[in-house]
């Protein structure tokens, strides 16, 4: 019998490792209120809560790059009268990212999108009346300092313009080609687009001396564009600025500013707010007003929101503030009756950019409010 060979091929394996994304975070706290801290992912869904107790808390949490982007979001828990606060930093000692202060139980709650997330970042948060977040240089919350600058932007201010080619767009998870650059009056901005774009005028200016460009989506991973580019485009003039500024733990960034803008444009600061949850009818009133109350829009301004309740309800709809006015408000429906809030984004680009004497940029998310501020 002639003796038999049996062959075993075996297929070898790939394995793909994202990279990690590390939050360090710490909680104090004075009085017997009570806050939260959660991070959640792209999706919406909760990957870290950690709920402060009576003793100061320390920790790391480890995620991956495809998580992103993530949102951090500090809730207000419990207390008569109690106040949450909190830190983002980029290091420790580092540079402050965000800080919100004085959340109670008629705001509920504070959110902030990380886009693009960095790989490692700090989160200081505090409850209590008295308790403050440390500050990203590792000093004591509570603190203020104030300083005086006379900025003046040379004319590296130029204008925003768009490429948006078919293969980025295939390539991307959502379809979209996201832009990245920081304005001539030092505000970042990340913008989105889902159709192609040939030198189309975003109706921006950037400043050259910060970092700029563009990226896509893949399988949640930052990817540099490759038929798609920010172009710069005529000199938008450059802007001078005298401001003075105090900064302190208990608020955030308070500053007074007279601006003179290179494209003669006045900025017109743009936020967003809706009750804290949906009524019987699944319904909820969106509200889009001017940061300051006597402006008033020149123009009809669309502003486009997205809302997403804590059961994973999704809302799509426009505000507009008509010209002449300083606030407006739509009513839809969409969640779940008596549904929560839990995150809602100035979803894409106000329609229009700007007017002939205006520039409308985004501000914050101001929910709970029943009207008009």
């Amino acid at each position: 019998v002639a003796p038999t060979t049996t062959t075993t091929t075996v297929a070898p394996t790939t394995t793909t490792t994202l990279a990690p994304v590390t939050m360090h975070w710490d909680l104090t706290t004075s009085g017997g209120g009570g806050a939260e801290l959660q991070i959640l992912n792209g999706s919406n869904s909760i990957i870290f809560s950690q709920v402060t107790s009576g003793a100061p808390q320390s920790g790391t949490f480890v995620t991956d790059i495809g998580q992103a982007p993530l949102t951090i979001k500090y809730w207000w828990t419990a207390g008569s009268g109690n106040i949450v606060r909190y830190r983002v930093c980029d290091g420790s000692p580092g540079s402050e990212i965000y800080y919100r202060g004085d959340i109670d139980n008629t705001v509920g709650s504070d959110t902030y999108v990380l886009s693009p997330t960095p790989f490692e970042f700090w989160v200081h948060g505090s409850s209590g009346v008295t308790a403050y977040p440390i500050n990203c240089d590792g000093s004591a919350g509570g603190t203020t300092t104030t300083t005086t600058s006379t900025t003046t932007a040379a004319p590296a201010c130029k204008q925003v313009l768009i490429n948006v080619g078919s293969p980025d767009r295939a390539a991307s998870d959502d379809g979209k080609v996201y832009f990245y650059f920081t304005d001539c009056f030092g505000d970042p901005y990340l913008l989105n687009y889902n159709t192609n774009k040939s030198h189309f005028d975003s109706g921006h200016c950037v400043d050259t001396s910060y970092s700029y460009g563009c990226y896509i989506l893949v399988s949640g991973i930052q990817t540099p564009c490759t038929s798609s580019s920010l172009e710069l485009g005529a000199d938008c003039g450059g802007a001078t600025t005298t401001s003075t500024s105090t900064s302190t733990s208990t608020t955030s960034t308070s500053t007074t500013s007279t601006t003179t803008a290179g494209p003669g444009l006045t900025q017109v600061t743009i936020n967003i707010g809706t009750q804290a949850y949906a009524n019987g009818s699944g319904e909820l009133t969106f509200f889009a007003y001017c940061d300051t109350g006597t402006t008033l829009v020149d123009t009809d301004v669309t502003v486009p929101i997205q809302w997403v309740g804590d059961l994973s309800s999704v809302i799509n709809t426009n505000v507009v503030i008509y010209s002449g006015t300083n606030c407006g408000s739509t009513t839809s429906a969409g969640a779940e009756p008596g549904e929560y809030y839990s995150t809602m984004t100035i979803n894409g680009d106000f329609t229009p950019m700007t007017s002939s004497t205006q520039e409308y940029v985004g501000g914050g998310d101001a929910t709970p409010i029943s009207s008009c501020p």
